[in-house]
């Protein structure tokens, strides 16, 4: 079995994943009415990015991700969102592990409703320091950064953004060992 052609592809998988991410994101802008003190600054996304990532490894039940869970709640309050956490155990494969999601609602009026996610858990990797900076800590940015943005603005809709937590596998991708929170 070729190690270094696995690590690939579940990279370039990874990197498919965030950028269909972000292609959704921007499609559904489209149900957001623009104005001029609502712009996404890159340049805090990225801020937000270097700060997730200084966090470090923050695999699912571990003090590093409740850290992290504390941190990303005092910047979505101020909003004016209504914050809700969504806990629960994942079951895995070495046993129940606490989980918290986060949804942020933007209340619009169109009775419809848009929703924009990522996760910001780290997959644990036995003897690497995996802190997961393009992977949960740059959507967790991006989603920071977009509900300073929609915050900020007008829209018809209602706006989820939603942050799982339990996407990464404690062993090996499979349907029954991922995407516990999602």
């Amino acid at each position: 079995m070729n190690h270094a052609f696995i690590s690939i592809s579940y990279v370039s998988l990874r990197l498919i994943r965030v950028f269909l991410c972000f292609a959704c994101a921007l499609t559904a802008w489209r149900g957001v009415a623009m104005d001029s003190s609502g712009a996404f600054q890159g340049a805090a996304a990225l801020s937000y990015a270097r700060r997730v990532s200084a966090f470090g490894e923050r695999p699912s039940g571990s003090a590093a991700i409740d850290s992290l869970r504390e941190w990303i709640v005092s910047e979505l309050k101020p909003l004016g969102g209504q914050l809700l956490q969504d806990r629960f155990a994942g079951q895995t494969p070495t046993g129940p592990v606490p989980m918290d999601n986060l949804i942020l609602k933007f209340p619009g009026t169109s009775g419809k409703a848009i929703v924009i996610s990522g996760h910001y858990d780290t997959k644990h990797i036995p003897m690497m320091h995996f802190v997961g900076a393009n992977d949960g800590a740059s959507s967790t940015a991006f989603l920071i950064e977009l509900a300073h943005a929609i915050a900020k603005q007008k829209h018809r809709d209602d706006i989820y953004i939603v942050f799982f937590d339990g996407e990464e596998a404690v062993g090996n991708w499979t349907q029954t060992d991922s995407r516990y929170g999602s």
